[in-house]
């Protein structure tokens, strides 16, 4: 399964998502490399192709995702999303399977 399950998230600032959780190893094998492909082709022109390759991550893994190794998924259990001062710090964060 690509998507291991759908999340609702609501930060402390009010700000609510809905993200897809997936699996690191998904991210490192499938998508990275998709990714990587996808920045070779625009570079070299072939912007069609390097869509083409976009829209197959978007249809399997959906608009917005994190993986089972991110602080995000690390909240789920904690309840604070635990990040770096530089991108804001420990805050509050709700997150519900839907």
């Amino acid at each position: 399964m690509r998507i291991i399950k759908k999340c609702k998230i609501e930060y402390s600032c009010g700000i609510k998502q809905e993200k897809n959780l997936i699996s690191h190893v998904e991210f490192d094998n499938v998508i990275k490399p998709k990714q990587k492909r996808i920045a070779e082709l625009n570079q070299k022109g072939f912007k069609k192709t390097a869509s083409i390759l976009k829209s197959e991550i978007l249809k399997t893994y959906g608009d917005e995702w994190f993986t089972n190794k991110s602080p995000l998924y690390k909240s789920i259990k904690t309840g604070w999303l635990n990040l770096p001062k530089q991108q804001g710090g420990s805050k509050p964060c709700i997150i519900n399977y839907i």
